[in-house]
């Protein structure tokens, strides 16, 4: 294991807003520390070039991601928006961070029993949202990966109660420790994402299953913010494109 190195992150209630994206003529650069911009979750039908997804949680046990055991998540079902934009950016999370009710979908991200009092948000979830972006390595969109290849990718899954919000980065620019998801194009339809691995290209994605936590005590007027670390996240998530 390479030494972990603790950074400081700006308050990660920001991410229970959907994040808005690079420019799509921007140049890719070398993997840097990223501070998603955000906008609030909206409706309505997604913007063009833009593609809508069915989402397939692995609940194999040995994994520490799960579904909600409600089956798969599909845009524009249950409250849910699952796409990727029209920058190439991931965006799966239910509509609901803004208001007063609660998601009829949540994710069960079960982090493992140690000292540092970690909470288990599910089935109390208030709000989950999947993030990635093609910032690192300089990666396509990833609706435009060649089928059979597989890419290292930035990729956050953040997820609260209505007292705790965790943000679990799979961002080897955070922490050296950690590690990218790994993001396959199986077939022309098909993205499977894992927590580690190496790219088509050679490039190991990091640490497997390793990624580094911050969250925020909701409870707390200001001053909340507070950074665990590295910790071990297994999971494997499959995304289809759906009409």
């Amino acid at each position: 294991m390479r030494p972990t190195h603790q950074y400081r992150v700006p308050a990660v209630t920001a991410l229970f807003l959907i994040a808005s994206c690079a420019s799509p003529d921007a140049a890719p650069t070398d993997p840097a520390v990223i501070t998603p911009h955000v906008w609030a979750a909206k409706g309505g039908p997604p913007p063009p070039d833009s593609v809508r997804l069915a989402m397939t949680v692995s609940d194999d046990p040995a994994f520490q991601v799960g579904s909600d055991l409600k089956g798969d998540y599909f845009d524009g079902a249950d409250g849910m928006r699952a796409i990727i934009d029209q920058y190439g950016n991931l965006q799966i999370t239910p509509l609901n961070a803004n208001n007063s009710t609660p998601p009829q979908r949540r994710l069960d991200v079960r982090y493992p029993v140690d000292s540092r009092g970690l909470v288990h948000t599910f089935p109390n979830q208030w709000n989950f949202k999947i993030l990635s972006n093609r910032v690192n390595n300089g990666n396509p969109r990833i609706q435009d990966m060649t089928v059979g290849t597989s890419l290292c990718y930035n990729f956050t899954i953040a997820h609260r109660t209505l007292q705790t919000a965790y943000v679990d980065a799979f961002n080897v620019a955070l922490d050296a420790g950690a590690s990218y998801a790994l993001v396959t194009r199986t077939d022309a339809n098909t993205w499977v994402i894992t927590s580690g691995g190496t790219a088509t290209t050679g490039l190991d994605c990091g640490v497997d299953n390793m990624m580094y936590l911050s969250g925020t005590d909701l409870t707390v007027k200001n001053h909340g913010d507070f950074t665990v670390g590295l910790v071990s996240l297994p999971f494997s998530i499959t995304l289809r494109v759906y009409p």
